[in-house]
């Protein structure tokens, strides 16, 4: 029963994470006799647990028959919290949207257990309007460190205050379904791995510019959390001198985050503003929202500023290609509402940091376009546990 047990996990899985998938595929990936794939596959179809659609020809130009999993199997729920807003949904088992929520709410204004309690209420009404699909998971992406043994929020000095507080305990004693807890970067990254692996990436990067700096990065399919589970805290890594490096909230100068953020940006602007340096954004007017509006105007103060920071977050990225090798680097948050154009001041940028040893082995560098993903990425997170781990909750075996 083990054995079997093990095969249709194998099999669920490698159906789940792969777009179209034929039985042949599934005996040549997993190595397993003829047998075992055509007599499975019958009763999981039965039980309706997958479904299979002749969407493609063969060499032979015979149609070919794909697997997936049912869509209509159930459902999970995906939570974000940021810095000043709730978001989540109910996405079922190919991570497409049920229904989305969002509330905002400035963390640091409020209390753990007033928070708990905005959590508790989103998720009794996701669950509610899930309708008389089962739950079979949370998922939730926070700003802060999530530890791999205690999966705390840690101590993050400009958000909010929480210590040894087991989030994860809470929300799976509250509503007694699994609960999976991680960055909000890493379930980015999954979540953009998850709609670019069709073409086949297996090592990808995502680094997320808001009001702060964080990287999540997907190997072999997996999210990475390193050794204690912190890997991608890019916004201290060091990229500039003392002389030149603005303070960071973390007491060091020159960290990525305190060079490139959207408040850093925003900082900056108003300082040379201040000092008494032209622009047609007027002292009253500096946030980020007319920032982006008078950098596509090309007021000059601005596309200055923005292209120094342009300048850091190449250097970031030549820094994270070193490191990491990805075979491609995505770039989410608000940053992007700069556009094309700072894209493209950036992938210039780049370009003259590569040496001609390493040019050849650039990743692809693009901007992402996803809505949501952080908490698309929450759920596919407790799918792929629900997967891996807790799938005899789901089969019949």
């Amino acid at each position: 029963m083990r054995q079997k047990y093990t095969i249709i996990r194998d099999i669920l899985n490698l159906i789940f994470n792969n777009c179209n998938i034929t039985r042949e595929d599934i005996k040549k990936k997993l190595n397993i006799a003829s047998s075992y794939v055509y007599s499975i596959i019958p009763k999981l179809l039965k039980q309706k647990i997958i479904v299979e659609s002749n969407d493609g020809i063969s060499g032979s130009r015979r149609k070919k028959r794909f697997l997936s999993i049912n869509p209509e199997l159930g459902c999970v729920i995906g939570i974000n919290i940021e810095h000043n807003y709730i978001e989540g949904g109910i996405y079922d088992f190919n991570i497409n949207p049920v229904t989305k929520i969002h509330q905002n709410i400035i963390l640091k204004e409020y209390t753990e257990k007033f928070i708990v309690d905005k959590l508790f209420k989103i998720i009794s009404g996701l669950i509610k309007k899930s309708g008389k699909k089962k739950v079979y998971g949370i998922g939730i992406g926070n700003p802060g460190i999530t530890k791999l043994s205690i999966r705390y929020n840690a101590h993050e000095v400009d958000i909010f205050d929480w210590r040894d507080f087991n989030l994860e305990k809470i929300i799976q004693e509250r509503f007694k379904i699994p609960v999976v807890i991680s960055g909000k970067n890493n379930l980015s990254a999954l979540a953009e791995y998850w709609n670019l692996r069709h073409k086949g990436y297996k090592h990808l990067v995502y680094v997320n510019i808001s009001v702060g700096v964080g990287m999540g990065s997907v190997i072999n399919g997996e999210i990475f959390t390193g050794g204690k589970g912190d890997a991608g805290n890019i916004g201290h890594m060091i990229i500039v001198g003392a002389d030149e490096g603005r303070l960071c909230v973390c007491g060091n100068r020159g960290c990525l985050g305190s060079m490139v953020s959207t408040d850093s940006i925003v900082s900056q602007i108003k300082e040379l503003a201040e000092y008494g340096v032209f622009t047609k954004l007027g002292k009253e007017n500096i946030d980020y929202d007319n920032i982006v509006r008078k950098f596509k105007e090309k007021d000059k103060l601005v596309a200055d500023v923005i292209n120094n920071v342009a300048r850091y977050l190449s250097i970031g990225i030549f820094n994270i290609i070193n490191t990491v090798s990805p075979e491609i680097v995505i770039i989410g948050g608000d940053i992007v509402k700069l556009g094309t154009e700072f894209e493209e001041q950036v992938k210039h940028n780049l370009d003259k940091l590569l040496w001609a040893g390493n040019k050849k082995f650039l990743p692809e560098v693009m901007f992402s376009n996803m809505v949501g993903g952080h908490s698309k990425g929450a759920g596919l997170y407790i799918l792929k546990k629900i997967f891996n781990e807790d799938i005899e909750n789901i089969i019949n075996l």
